[in-house]
């Protein structure tokens, strides 16, 4: 087995289908795990040691069960996830400086600033990609950010 295959990647995305082909591309050199909503995400962070998230900035709720805490916009929920691992509250083996790449659709300059400034505290490492995006681009993100580097 490579050191690559060895690294785990959670895949946080509410639309799994919309990213199928990065995650198959992806786990031809990485072991990948989706989780499609905040629940499922949370539920994987308490178990497993990740050593890079994937997610987007806008995750619709699966439910009441899988609500965000009161008062936040689910627009945002991705931002929220990353605000709150980088806090140190959610709880597991996955560091709460795990290097994060940003895939989503959002260009919003106030929202991707918003998660820069998150995903980058405490010297963490991150990135942003927009979508649509090609899927050298993201393998070349996720080596990257594996390596240390910021994207």
């Amino acid at each position: 087995m490579t050191e690559a295959a060895q690294k785990r990647i959670l895949y946080f995305e509410d639309q799994i289908e919309n990213v199928k082909t990065i995650i198959e591309v992806l786990k031809l050199t990485y072991d990948v795990t989706c989780a499609g909503s905040l629940k499922e995400a949370k539920s994987l962070l308490e178990k497993v040691r990740f050593d890079l998230i994937l997610l987007d900035i806008r995750i619709r709720s699966s439910g009441p069960d899988d609500e965000d805490k009161p008062g936040r916009d689910w627009r945002r929920r991705g931002l929220n996830f990353l605000q709150d691992l980088r806090a140190g509250g959610l709880a597991g083996p996955t560091p709460s400086d795990v290097p994060v790449l940003v895939i989503s659709a959002v260009v919003n300059t106030t929202d991707v600033d918003d998660m820069r400034k998150a995903g980058e505290s405490n010297h963490s490492r991150c990135g942003y990609l927009a979508k649509p995006v090609l899927f050298q681009r993201v393998e070349e993100a996720v080596a990257e950010l594996l390596q240390g580097a910021q994207v």
